[in-house]
């Protein structure tokens, strides 16, 4: 578990990230979903935590990234003070049937 991260100042924010952030593409969806690569729960719970634990403290994510904003709430939400979250916004939602 590394909190040695390199960090960077996130453009005239002043907010301090680290350099190597999250992308949350890969917890668009569950495995109650029907996708090849879904993920559990617990194993989306696991990875956000694991996350966290590295001294990472950025995660990006996306409409366009299917449930990843509401999985991210569900599992670190009571981590909420130790991660910045970059929701892209202006994408074209695109929904799955």
């Amino acid at each position: 578990m590394s909190k040695n991260l390199p960090m960077a100042i996130l453009g005239e924010t002043g907010i301090e990230v680290t350099r190597l952030g999250f992308g949350a593409m890969e917890i668009k969806d569950l495995a109650d979903v029907s996708e090849d690569r879904s993920l559990t729960g617990e194993q989306a719970q696991i990875m956000l935590n694991a996350v966290l634990d590295s001294g990472i403290n950025f995660i990006d994510t996306s409409i366009d990234y299917g449930r990843s904003e509401e999985i991210i709430g569900k599992y670190i939400s009571h981590r909420r003070s130790e991660f910045y979250l970059a929701s892209k916004c202006g994408c074209p939602a695109y929904f799955y049937s």
